[in-house]
C-alpha cells in the first residue's frame, strides 16, 4: 500500500514539475518511509485509544521514533514486518509497564547500561542509508544525547514527581533491545560463514 501510494506522490509531483524525473525513485523511497511511519503511528495510538492508554501510547511512540531516529536498529526486509515488530514492541513495553514495577533506582542502571551500549555499538546503519565517518561520530553522540535526557527524565519522574514512567523505561529498553539483535544476528552469520569456509 505505501508502494503505491509513494509512487502516486512522486508522479503527482513529476506531472507539476515541482521534482526533477531523476529525482522520482528517490522521493518514492522517501514517501514510503513517511507513510509507513505515518500508519504505524495511527495503528499505535488507536491501540492506546482502545485499551485506555493513549497517554502511554504517545510517551512510547515519542521515546522509541526519537531514539531509534539516532541510533538506528533492527532492520526489517518489509514495510509490514517493520511495522509489527514496532507493534510488538508497544505491545511488549505497554504490557511490561502494568506487570512491574520501575523503581528510580533501575533508571539509573539503565543510564548506565544504555549509555555503554550506545557507545559500542551505535548507530546501527539502515543497509539503504550508509553513514560516513562524520555521520557515525554525530549520530553516536546524539544516540548518547536523546537517551541520557530521556532517561534522566524517567528518573526525576518516579523519584521526585513520584509519577509512574514504567512505559518509558520499556520504551527505551525495547530501543537497546532492537540494536542488539542485529549484531547478534550478524555475528551468528559470520560464524555460520567461517565454519563452511573451514568445512570447504
Amino acid at each position: 500500500m505505501e508502494h503505491s501510494m509513494a509512487h502516486y506522490f512522486a508522479d503527482y509531483l513529476c506531472e507539476r514539475k515541482i521534482i526533477k524525473p531523476e529525482l522520482h525513485e528517490i522521493y518514492v523511497y522517501g514517501a514510503e518511509l513517511f507513510f509507513s511511519s505515518i500508519i504505524t503511528t495511527v495503528l499505535i495510538l488507536l491501540m492506546g485509544s482502545l485499551l485506555g492508554e493513549i497517554i502511554k501510547s504517545i510517551v512510547f511512540i515519542a521515546a522509541f521514533t526519537m531514539l531509534r531516529r539516532f541510533t538506528g536498529g533492527y532492520h526489517a526486509s518489509t514495510y509490514l514486518k517493520c511495522k509489527v515488530i514496532t507493534i510488538l514492541a508497544f505491545w511488549a513495553s505497554l504490557f511490561s509497564s502494568q506487570l512491574f514495577i520501575v523503581y528510580w533506582w533501575m533508571y539509573i542502571m539503565l543510564l548506565v547500561t544504555g549509555n555503554a551500549i550506545i557507545f559500542i555499538i551505535a548507530p546501527i546503519e539502515n543497509p539503504n542509508k550508509p553513514l560516513d565517518d562524520a555521520d557515525r561520530i554525530r549520530f553516536r553522540r546524539l544516540s548518547h544525547v536523546a537517551f541520557s535526557a530521556m532517561t534522566l527524565c524517567g528518573l526525576l519522574s518516579e523519584f521526585w514527581l513520584h509519577i509512574e514512567s514504567g512505559i518509558l523505561f520499556f520504551s527505551l529498553l525495547t530501543v537497546l533491545v532492537l540494536m542488539i539483535i542485529p549484531k547478534i544476528k550478524k555475528g551468528a552469520t559470520s560464524n555460520e560463514t567461517e565454519s563452511c569456509e573451514k568445512d570447504g
